[in-house]
């Protein structure tokens, strides 16, 4: 996956064969290059748990200004599947993961319509579903944190499927970064009862498990800098922790806590760290956002629409937009770092004559093809 000289690599074929480093993938699926205007995004809504409404999912093209609201159902006749957890954009192809029902199903970014799925069986108990839950892509392979079996590789051509091991379970948000992957290792189902203290690190190369970083209570969400500035969202417990925020030094792998933020949810620009707190009791939203440079921390909770009970938070550093989603009214707010509101975007379904919003979104995914 990485280069090599010649003359080394003939040299180590030759004596030992080399690491069990993975071939890089063929040509045809490598990631679109980096364009600076964005085609449109996807949203995904992942449903109402395991056994409630079905996940859906929403395409919307800037050339048009038009979103299509159940895009997926619409051009495959079809549900998406339960839980969604998390919606990939890599080469010809879009990702998305429908944890309840155990599986990846792959489609073309193009007409939308499904390849295949891919089932990711039963963990090593034999009767424990892996459970896929995030992905982030390297050269022609995407790398899937699970519940119960480790890091999954999957081959964007084959589909084959190879494991790395890990010494932590109900692995959450997995990132990458240079020639290592980091992986949020919450150590159980329940969000909020995670017993989980560890961050993974993989080494790419060797396509294993490097070294474990420890970390606070519950480890969720992560998100990097082109800079490599790590940070982590623990989540503590209903109880008696925090949630917290951190960042992460890659040279000593010791953890920095953000004083004076408690948050859950976390997105990144080159300037700015964004942190959304949602009391779990009281419902309470709060917004921050932490100058990486001078540390100051501001609270930006009034920018947000009143009662648009704001649940996820991502980042377009293509376009400098702050993508903020609604868990209730179906609404994704956009705002650009002079906290001024781009445009809304408003999914719904008409039924029986009534528009229902869309509730529960919780990934966007941009569209460079």
């Amino acid at each position: 996956m990485r280069k090599i000289l010649l003359p080394f690599l003939v040299l180590c074929s030759a004596i030992i064969g080399c690491s069990d480093k993975l071939e890089q993938n063929p040509s045809e699926d490598k990631p679109i290059e980096y364009k600076p205007e964005r085609k449109g995004f996807f949203a995904l809504s992942k449903g109402a748990g395991s056994w409630g409404s079905s996940a859906s999912l929403a395409r919307f093209d800037k050339s048009t200004d038009v979103m299509t609201v159940n895009y997926y159902k619409s051009v495959n006749k079809e549900d998406l599947g339960r839980d969604a957890a998390d919606i990939l954009t890599y080469g010809s192809k879009f990702y998305v993961v429908s944890s309840a029902t155990n599986k990846i199903i792959v489609n073309d970014i193009r007409s939308g319509k499904k390849i295949t799925e891919i089932d990711f069986g039963l963990a090593e108990d034999g009767f424990s579903f892996v459970t896929p839950y995030s992905m982030v892509s390297d050269e022609g392979y995407i790398y899937v944190s699970t519940d119960m079996g480790g890091v999954k590789v999957i081959d964007t051509i084959s589909y084959e499927m190879k494991t790395i091991d890990l010494s932590g379970n109900f692995s959450r948000d997995i990132v990458k970064y240079k020639d290592m992957l980091f992986v949020a290792n919450s150590g159980n189902l329940m969000p909020y009862s995670g017993e989980g203290t560890t961050l993974s690190v993989i080494d790419l190369i060797l396509q294993k498990e490097k070294t474990v970083i420890d970390v606070p209570l519950n480890p969720n969400r992560l998100v990097v800098t082109e800079k490599g500035e790590l940070y982590l969202s623990s989540w503590g417990d209903l109880w008696n922790t925090d949630a917290s925020v951190h960042k992460i030094n890659l040279t000593t792998n010791k953890y920095e806590t953000i004083s004076n933020v408690v948050a859950s949810r976390i997105a990144v620009s080159e300037k700015y760290l964004y942190t959304l707190s949602v009391g779990f009791i009281t419902g309470e939203i709060i917004l921050n956002r932490v100058n990486i440079g001078s540390g100051v921390v501001e609270n930006i909770t009034h920018i947000m629409k009143k009662g648009s009970n704001i649940g996820e938070i991502f980042f377009d550093n293509a376009e400098g937009e702050l993508y903020m989603l609604s868990s209730v009214t179906g609404e994704i707010f956009v705002m650009n770092e002079s906290l001024e509101m781009v445009r809304t975007h408003k999914i719904s379904t008409m039924i029986d004559g009534i528009k229902i919003p869309t509730a529960n979104l919780n990934k966007v995914e941009f569209i460079n093809l």
